[in-house]
């Protein structure tokens, strides 16, 4: 079957070489592998792309402290979007040329809705991501079957009291994300968060919600950046495997979902790729990009 995307081309010949001029990709269950690294195959593709001067955007639900050296350290990236689209930075000067951050009142909203799992909570502010002491004690102590261990301590930095550097802080926050070991835990906060007005509430794994401003989105960020560069949403590629990559797989002229993804995604996803752990960006790549 001729499978088409969203403007009727052909997934087999959209994209192909000259059609795609902007690459976004989101990190975690995308580009980097379940262990958090990036294949051989998969950098070769990127930079193999870049090389085609095919523009890469970095599209990640990270602050820009998390960002994995092994992504940044190939140099192709022209832009990141981070927190979800909350900022972007040019890779070139490294300023942010865009940031939207939640509004004091909301931040205080969202907070008081999330006081029965305090210490889960974690708040994305210029400089980093910050969490409870109690809780990153606790994982570094026991480790989490729910989030991966290494990454979360190598990225987050514990604060004595998350509520009270949140009033310190609450004009400078990007995103609030909060964990669920218990997914049972998750349901009831769904709809208190859903009534907080003008914020934008959205997952990257199945156990947490991530709270951003009003039409903040990595579709948004995309959208921002095209224009930027003369583009159009036909000439972007957009690679995920989450809810908070939805809106940029739906924008984009061609999306892709990883075989690993969320099904609601792969089912609005114009092609559905391999997993993360068998390189699947790159395999995208070559297919419509390097038209191997």
């Amino acid at each position: 079957m001729d499978i088409k995307n969203k403007y009727g081309q052909s997934v087999e010949s959209a994209g192909s070489g000259h059609d795609i001029k902007l690459l976004a990709l989101d990190l975690d269950g995308t580009t980097l592998r379940t262990d958090k690294s990036l294949s051989d195959r998969t950098a070769e593709a990127l930079k193999a792309a870049a090389a085609m001067g095919v523009k890469i955007a970095v599209s990640t639900g990270r602050p820009y402290s998390a960002l994995p050296e092994s992504v940044l350290s190939l140099g192709v990236a022209e832009y990141v979007i981070n927190s979800n689209g909350a900022v972007i930075t040019d890779m070139k000067t490294g300023k942010r040329i865009r940031e939207t951050r939640l509004k004091p009142e909301q931040v205080e909203a969202i907070m008081a809705a999330l006081k029965p799992v305090s210490r889960m909570i974690e708040l994305f502010v210029r400089d980093g991501a910050y969490t409870d002491r109690s809780m990153y004690d606790e994982i570094k102590l026991h480790g989490a079957t729910y989030r991966n261990t290494e990454y979360f301590l190598k990225t987050r930095k514990p604060v004595d009291d998350i509520f009270a550097y949140t009033e310190e802080h609450k004009d400078e926050v990007e995103n609030i994300s909060v964990f669920f070991a218990d997914l049972a835990d998750r349901d009831p906060l769904e709809q208190r968060l859903k009534s907080i007005g003008g914020i934008e509430l959205t997952q990257s794994i199945a156990n947490n919600f991530e709270m951003g401003a009003e039409g903040v989105s990595k579709a948004n960020a995309l959208k921002f950046l095209l224009d930027r560069y003369g583009f159009t949403r036909e000439d972007l590629m957009a690679v995920g495997d989450n809810i908070n990559d939805m809106a940029m797989v739906e924008y984009a002229g061609l999306g892709v979902a990883m075989e690993n993804g969320d099904e609601t995604l792969k089912a609005a996803a114009d092609y559905v790729t391999k997993s993360n752990n068998d390189d699947g960006v790159a395999v995208a790549i070559e297919k419509f990009i390097l038209n191997k």
